[in-house]
């Protein structure tokens, strides 16, 4: 591997786990192909919480989410049968989406833990003048 493909796999996501009861479910980032469906999603997903905090999401965006996820489980785990994945996902699927948006912030860790540290350097600079 030369040293470029090395600083490149550097800046990709990585799989995370999400607490399930006793047990972690595997989620991995989802390829670059179902990147405007999770962009859709989450632009979906911010209008469905009502006045009352009642939250209504139709069949489209459901399949959507079940479809992600289900994605995102495969790409951690290949060896899992897809029924069973898709089983897991139904029964779960409100604990499990907010992982699929983290595993997915679209930044890398290291970009993240930069971003975090320049705006704290920021607010500590802006709180002493």
């Amino acid at each position: 591997m030369t040293n470029e493909e090395e600083m490149m796999k550097r800046h990709l996501g990585q799989k995370r786990a999400i607490d399930l009861g006793e047990d972690k479910i595997w989620l991995a980032p989802l390829k670059v192909e179902d990147i405007p469906d999770l962009i859709e999603l989450q632009s979906e997903l911010g209008n469905v919480i009502g006045k009352e905090g009642n939250i209504s999401i139709s069949k489209e965006i459901a399949k959507k989410c079940i479809d992600l996820l289900s994605k995102s489980i495969k790409g951690a785990s290949p060896d899992l049968d897809d029924e069973l994945i898709g089983q897991v996902v139904g029964c779960n699927l409100l604990v499990l989406l907010p992982g699929l948006f983290a595993v997915n912030t679209m930044a890398s860790e290291r970009d993240i833990k930069k971003a975090e540290k320049i705006a704290k350097i920021k607010e500590i600079t802006q709180s002493k003048s």
